[in-house]
């Protein structure tokens, strides 16, 4: 396993919102639950018990800490402050993404250290470069979302140039590729989640896809977070010393369960299920490792993130 400079576990930093979530799904069901892509992320990372993770964002006096503390995530780096956690109101039937009140902000921690660093460059993150430049990191990755994207564009621009790893939905990829050629940046690897239709890896001109795992529909059904639990699990995954198919197939199989509730917190109760689907996914792509390793260019799959 690669070690940070400490001796201590590869510790993950993840950089994005920490929120309550209203969510209203496709089939008209409500919930309201703790989300926001840090916690989405950070949560689902936390499932793999040999990576550290640390969350750098804000919160106010109203959020259960006790939630990130029993899922060992360090919370050195998160930010409390005597007002109301931020809350955004999310409707899968209008494709509708908003906040309930003026966002709180956050910078880095003065002398921030990371084996890998994951920003988040949407809503209610302000001046995400400086993430980049004040942490010190190994590798680094960025994810982005579509309703922010427009208002975004120059800071993704500015962190695509210090990433390693984008991710981002079918949807997010096609409106990025409008404003930017992403063949510019010909060592980025991009992951483009598809929902049911799996996942395509992306770096220059080369590309392949990855078939998703049909998991059956309930009634409270809902997406939202999918694609930060794919970010948490592959991520986790990876920097706990699985390779990169192995942590390809980890992050859909989460991905995929995660869509049973809402949020992200049951998953913790389908461990079971995850393993299951992390043995059938790991057989079928395993089938394409030589088609991955010849997209990314070397034949050590690690020189990502070494």
């Amino acid at each position: 396993m690669m070690r940070t400079k400490h001796g201590q576990k590869n510790n993950i930093v993840f950089v994005g919102n920490v929120a309550f979530d209203q969510i209203t799904n496709l089939d008209g069901y409500n919930a309201f639950v703790i989300g926001g892509s840090a916690f989405n992320s950070a949560f689902c990372a936390s499932l793999f018990s040999g990576v550290s993770i640390e969350i750098n964002s804000v919160v106010g006096t109203d959020f259960p800490l006790k939630i990130l503390t029993d899922a060992g995530i360090n919370t050195q780096s998160l930010i409390r402050v005597n007002e109301p956690t931020n809350v955004f109101v999310i409707d899968e039937t209008k494709e509708l993404v908003y906040s309930l009140r003026d966002l709180l902000d956050f910078s880095p921690k003065p002398d921030g250290d990371a084996w890998h660093l994951h920003v988040s460059c949407r809503k209610g993150i302000k001046n995400p470069k400086k993430f980049f430049l004040d942490i010190k990191h190994q590798s680094a990755s960025l994810d982005v979302m579509y309703p922010s994207l427009e208002e975004k564009m120059p800071e993704i621009l500015d962190c695509l140039a210090l990433s390693n790893m984008l991710f981002l939905n079918n949807k997010e990829y096609e409106q990025i590729s409008q404003k930017v050629e992403l063949e510019k940046f010909p060592k980025l690897l991009i992951f483009i989640t598809k929902g049911k239709n799996g996942i395509i890896l992306k770096k220059g001109l080369q590309e392949t896809r990855f078939e998703s795992l049909r998991i059956k529909e309930g009634k409270s059904y809902c997406a939202i977070g999918a694609g930060d639990a794919f970010i948490g699990g592959f991520l986790g995954a990876y920097f706990s010393s699985h390779s990169f198919i192995e942590s390809l197939s980890y992050g859909m199989a989460i991905a995929a369960l995660s869509v049973k509730n809402f949020g992200v917190l049951h998953l913790s109760d389908h461990m079971t299920e995850i393993k299951n689907a992390y043995v059938d996914l790991s057989a079928m792509y395993k089938k394409q490792q030589n088609t991955m390793q010849e997209l990314l260019g070397e034949a050590n799959e690690r020189y990502y993130f070494s």
